[in-house]
């Protein structure tokens, strides 16, 4: 009685609505401070004992309170002594009523159904009522399906909840007890339940708990979405509804659900070249063997055991990656890129007549995944919709690359074609590639890394691949190339020319190494005033060697003309896919493609995808497209699991090595950053061309933002590049007064000792006029040198002068010298003046550091301190980790354009600590 000694009766009015029956009305003050408003009905027999009482109040609990039965208990003392009234509520029937009040809300329906709990009459038991007294009662759910009209409001199944009073069923939403059950037959005794209510609610609540919601009738559903409710069921259905037997339940299913969810096992694949229709060689399609050949269509078909049967699970996928929550994600920031790869342990794939089949997804896991890369370039309805799937030959390598990669196992791939198979794994490293032989016409010795690169570019030319060999600078891929062609042409492959493109600075370079290591091959180089009447005579030549720039001039007279294989040498000269260079290689009608570089990749992955748009186009989809999937997340969001999808994609046809992985012999390289502090003049100089610089600017970027302010921003920092390399470089009378050079005066210093040590030195600069600048005052102190600018008349002769040892210093523009020339009698490097990109510096490093060199080359980077140059080598190194993210799969991705923040930096204050008298 404690608990109801806690409620505090305001006021209590008690009416006698007949001898036996009374209503009470009034206000009780519950533990919690608050007053509730209370009605109450009574009835007693003869004898004064109380039979029966209902209560409602306006609390939480409503129905059979501790305000109420303190209500009771209060009206009872009014009318008749306290100990009586005791005496006779405690020994009323059932007791629990009075002593054991539920402590828990009762259930109410979440609203997924429309119907509302029926109101129930207080039910007053008679002297021939057969009572029922209270047990614990066994609650039953039976799980049907639903109706298919019903299924997208309901889900797929339904519960029906019913409570079993040892014999008695019975089920009602309300807290009504007793209740009177209607007579099993005319004249039979009318049956009183007293229900079991805190059982009752404890088993709503383990149904609410699980996410159901019920109506009056004791039907429970799911409304989580059409897709979440499905998946739901399912899974409470394939665990035999064990979730519901935990819960307390004794659950029975309908008839219908037998053999509802079936499983599958054993997937089996099987891929098989399209024969034309004229074909002799029949594809044996009982899993057996099929030849690669040089079909241009495949078929895949995909599937599993059902029951002891093999069924296509092709037609499943599109079905399946939408049931795949949260596993192939759609990025926001790049719509169809994968941005997670966890699977859950099996999906369930819907059957024609409702049922489901259980699949399991670890076998379908690396075929999901490659496909999702294959079919996510293709157009809508160009899915999946039969039993088996038609791709086309580069679809066909890319997803065999796709799914080499993905796993390690040494089981096939697929079942049919085993060429493809083999091909995939030589591609990414899981089978060695068929050794070749070095031509015999070929006046070289091959090491054995370029021995593997021949025999890549057999294999590519086999498989009618294109490929990009980006081995380090100095490790021969002019040798590879042209060891490749001559090997074409001894087995009589060479029924056409070779066309060969290249920068014009590198035109004299491949003529002279085709004449020493492959004499056998007919050279033809077209360039100058005479190209017309020489290109008459390209029928009777094998290799062809053009620049850049004829290409673009000439473009329809090149695309006409067949060739067997084209070469892009530096191919980085088609970074960008609209210029006119990128577009009119695209154009050429060649039966192979190879790109050389050993910087594939300069500044943000679009050059990646320009090269290869040349080499397969569509490998990389459409150009949005990549842009989306991949630029996106990895350049601007450091996406690695997207880096990872771009590495494995692109590098089975990249063979790229380094120097220290190959050329254990070749000697180390020594790289020293030099600060250098500009003078007081050339320091004020700095300081009042960067405030100008920063306040145009800001204008700029306030009236067009920074995308479309590139082109001036470059030009405004180019001034303040200038004057840290020399004040007159910079066309501005105030910096014509200015002589003073620190890197100049560093130079002078520096070289006399070098030189008299014996070095042979490399001095590069940018610009053309701070060459100039330095010849000049080489000039002044009587040394000797060469010089190689894009103004060079006669290339060939000061490289000769230079490499004959008639003299020790080389002046060279970066743009026109740091590539595809070889000095490796040069061991000191100088760059005067640091460039954006890393990889442009290391290119013309190179012509030093390459194989051939027998000393140790050592680099002097001069950087005037405090500068926006030192600002350029911090952001060097972030474009150098983004290209090396590609090719390394332990490296991160980092943005590598100029942000506001990188802008920021470059027009800081010139440290003035840093000035010198």
């Amino acid at each position: 009685m404690a608990l109801y000694r806690q409620q505090r009766v305001l006021d209590c009015a008690l009416n006698h609505v007949s001898r036996r029956e009374w209503s009470v009305e009034g206000t009780v003050k519950g533990s919690a401070a608050a007053a509730h408003e209370v009605s109450a009905v009574m009835e007693a027999d003869d004898s004064g004992r109380v039979t029966f009482f209902s209560s409602q109040c306006d609390c939480r609990t409503a129905r059979h309170c501790a305000h109420g039965i303190a209500l009771v208990l209060k009206a009872h003392f009014q009318s008749g002594s306290a100990r009586s009234a005791c005496a006779d509520i405690s020994a009323s029937e059932p007791s629990s009523f009075i002593t054991s009040p539920p402590s828990f809300q009762p259930y109410q329906s979440h609203g997924l159904f429309d119907e509302a709990p029926p109101s129930r009459p207080v039910v007053r038991q008679r002297a021939d009522d057969r009572a029922v007294a209270q047990v614990v009662p066994t609650a039953w759910l039976h799980v049907s399906r639903v109706a298919d009209a019903d299924v997208e409001r309901l889900g797929l199944l339904r519960a029906t909840l019913r409570f079993d009073y040892a014999g008695t069923v019975y089920y009602a939403m309300d807290d009504v007890s007793p209740v009177r059950l209607a007579p099993a037959h005319p004249g039979a005794q009318v049956t009183l339940l007293y229900r079991n209510l805190p059982v009752e609610h404890a088993a709503h609540h383990a149904l609410h708990a699980l996410g159901l919601s019920g109506d009056s009738q004791g039907r429970f559903g799911l409304n989580l979405g059409p897709l979440d409710t499905q998946q739901r069921w399912l899974q409470w259905a394939d665990d035999d509804f064990a979730a519901f037997v935990a819960a307390g339940m004794n659950v029975t299913q309908d008839a219908s659900l037998t053999g509802w969810i079936q499983n599958a096992e054993a997937l089996t694949a099987q891929l098989c070249p399209v024969l034309p229709a004229n074909s002799a060689a029949p594809c044996k399609t009982e899993l057996g063997d099929c030849r690669i050949g040089h079909s241009a269509w495949f078929n895949l078909s995909l599937g599993m055991l059902i029951n002891g049967e093999r069924r296509s699970v092709l037609p499943a996928l599109p079905q399946l990656l939408a049931r795949l929550t949260g596993v192939f994600q759609t990025s926001e920031r790049a719509p169809g890129a994968i941005v997670s790869a966890q699977m859950p342990t099996h999906v369930f794939w819907p059957q024609g007549d409702g049922s489901f089949v259980r699949l399991p997804t670890a076998p379908l896991q690396p075929w999901i995944q490659a496909l999702l890369e294959v079919l996510a370039e293709r157009a809508p309805g160009r899915g999946p919709s039969t039993d088996s799937l038609q791709l086309s030959r580069l679809e066909a390598v890319r997803l065999g690359v796709a799914l080499a990669g993905n796993t390690s196992s040494a089981e096939p791939l697929w079942h049919g074609d085993k060429d493809l198979q083999v091909l995939a794994r030589q591609l990414t490293g899981q089978a060695p590639i068929p050794h070749a032989e070095a031509p015999a016409g070929l006046q070289a010795t091959l090491r054995p890394y370029q021995l593997r690169g021949l025999a890549w570019l057999q294999l590519l030319r086999i498989e009618g691949l294109g490929g990009l060999l980006a081995d380090d600078m100095g490790l021969g891929k002019t040798l590879q190339t042209l060891a490749h062609v001559l090997a074409e042409k001894d087995a009589g492959r060479l029924d056409r020319p070779v066309l060969i493109v290249a920068p014009v600075s590198l035109l004299g370079n491949w003529r002279r190494e085709a004449e020493r290591f492959t004499p056998g091959l007919r050279t033809l180089v077209l360039h100058g005033k005479d190209r017309a009447g020489e290109a008459t005579k390209i029928a009777f030549h094998d290799v062809v060697i053009a620049p850049y720039s004829l290409l673009q001039r000439d473009s329809e007279h090149w695309r006409c003309r067949p060739w067997h294989l084209v070469v892009l040498d530096e191919a980085q000269n088609i970074k960008r896919s609209a210029s006119r260079a990128a577009q009119a290689a695209a154009r050429l009608n060649t039966r192979h493609r190879l790109c050389l570089s050993g910087t594939p990749m300069e500044n943000h992955l679009g050059e990646l995808w320009s090269l290869f748009n040349f080499l397969m186009p569509g490998f990389l989809g459409s150009s949005v497209r990549f842009h989306q999937t991949f630029r996106t997340p990895i350049e601007q969001h450091g996406d690695t699991h997207t880096l990872a999808q771009l590495r494995r994609r692109v590098m089975p046809f990249m063979l790229r090595r380094h120097k220290r992985d190959v050329a254990a012999d070749l000697p180390g390289k020594q790289v020293i950053v030099t600060p250098v502090v500009l003078g007081n003049a050339q320091a004020d100089l700095y300081e009042a061309i960067r405030l100008t610089t920063e306040t145009s600017v800001r204008e700029v970027l306030a009236s067009k933002g920074l995308a479309r302010s590139q082109v001036h921003i470059l030009d405004a920092l180019l001034k303040l590049r200038q004057v840290c390399c020399d004040p007159r470089l910079v066309n501005l009378p105030a910096a014509q007064q200015v002589a003073a050079s620190a890197k100049l005066d560093w130079l002078m210093t520096t070289l006399p000792t070098l030189l008299a040590q014996g070095r042979n030195v490399l001095v590069f600069s940018q610009f053309t006029s701070m060459l100039t600048l330095i010849e000049k005052a080489l000039g002044e102190h009587g040394w000797r040198w060469a010089t190689l600018t894009g103004q060079t008349q006669r290339r060939d002769a000061e490289i000769a002068r230079f490499t004959s040892g008639a003299v020790p210093l080389f002046l060279i523009s970066l743009k026109a010298g740091g590539v595809g020339l070889n000095l490796p009698q040069a061991d000191t490097v100088i760059h005067f003046d640091p460039w954006w990109n890393p990889a442009v510096e290391m290119q013309a490093t190179d012509r030093a550091h390459r194989i051939g060199q027998t000393r140790c080359v050592t680099v002097y980077k001069l950087v005037a301190k405090g500068t926006i140059e030192e600002r350029i080598v911090a952001l060097q190194a972030r474009k150098a980790a983004l290209a090396s993210s590609l090719y390394q799969a332990n490296a991160a991705a980092r943005a590598p354009g100029i942000t506001a923040e990188d802008l920021e930096q470059l027009l800081q204050p010139l440290e003035t600590t840093f000035l010198v008298n």
